[in-house]
């Protein structure tokens, strides 16, 4: 039946300012201190480190009269070459890089814990005021001008969840190789994937190729059966016309015999033109 503000509830309100303060504010605060106590011991280390090689160098020049061999050494050991250089050099590469992570947290996490405590001090205006009162009213557009700010850094502090990785990689180069590695990796297997596709297409195209040609042979194999058994076909056919001529000939003669021999060599003559039709008939179906 109308707009009420809540009870506020003391318990939560404590749960959740004690644990803002202590993971945005104590936990940067500490980290922002150890920060500056590693800077301090770098470089009481660089200059306990500058001071000996040059008071290590000083001495042996003095003493052997400017010797090569022990002021080559000296040089060496001012260069930071060897092992040692290189450990070093690793050591300060991975502490530059940590330390550049750490401030980088600090600075998007402890901002979001100060303005998430100041936000108590810009509560709401009156809730009985219309629209264009709310917009005159100091006590609303200071909390509107609070939760503005609150919300720009709150996507700021979001932000070191994703830039972190562009941190290691202008500060780290074993990182940097690192992932160039993977880089590399990832591209050798889809490369290997690409010539594996290739490949089975490859044995797809032979094998469809291989299927083709059989079938085809099986094609051409079935045509030469049914030709063959064409062929055989005809010549049984031309040897029973054959066969008939020889028998209708052999009919005649013996007809012209029982007759009288009336007009002999007609009979034989036809007799003679019809086998030489029937194997020429043969001949041709062979």
């Amino acid at each position: 039946t109308g707009c009420e503000v809540a009870e506020e509830r003391y318990g939560w309100t404590a749960y959740t300012v004690g644990t803002e303060v202590v993971i945005s504010g104590l936990v940067p605060a500490a980290a922002l201190v150890f920060n500056l106590m590693v800077l301090r011991e770098i470089r009481r280390i660089n200059s306990a480190s500058a001071a000996r090689k040059f008071g290590a160098a000083a001495p042996s020049v003095a003493d052997n009269g400017g010797g090569a061999g022990q002021c080559g050494n000296a040089s060496r050991d001012a260069g930071g070459g060897g092992a040692g250089g290189n450990t070093e050099r690793k050591f300060r590469t991975t502490t530059v890089t940590l330390l550049c992570v750490s401030f980088f947290v600090i600075l998007t996490t402890l901002p979001a814990g100060m303005v998430y405590g100041l936000q108590s001090y810009a509560n709401f205006g009156s809730i009985n005021m219309t629209d264009e009162e709310v917009l005159a009213d100091p006590v609303w557009q200071r909390h509107f001008a609070m939760t503005r700010v609150k919300k720009v850094i709150d996507e700021v502090s979001l932000s070191h969840y994703s830039l972190n990785f562009l941190i290691y990689l202008a500060t780290g180069m074993q990182f940097r190789l690192r992932v160039a590695d993977i880089f590399r990796r990832i591209r050798r297997i889809s490369r290997c994937c690409r010539s594996a596709d290739e490949l089975s297409g490859q044995r797809r195209r032979s094998r469809t190729s291989w299927s083709a040609t059989m079938e085809e042979r099986r094609l051409s194999s079935v045509s030469n059966r049914r030709s063959r058994r064409a062929t055989m076909a005809a010549a049984e056919a031309a040897n029973d016309e054959l066969a008939k001529s020889r028998r209708a000939r052999s009919q005649r003669r013996a007809g012209g015999s029982d007759s009288g021999g009336d007009e002999p060599g007609q009979s034989e003559t036809g007799g003679a033109d019809g086998a030489e039709a029937a194997e020429a008939l043969v001949a041709s179906k062979v």
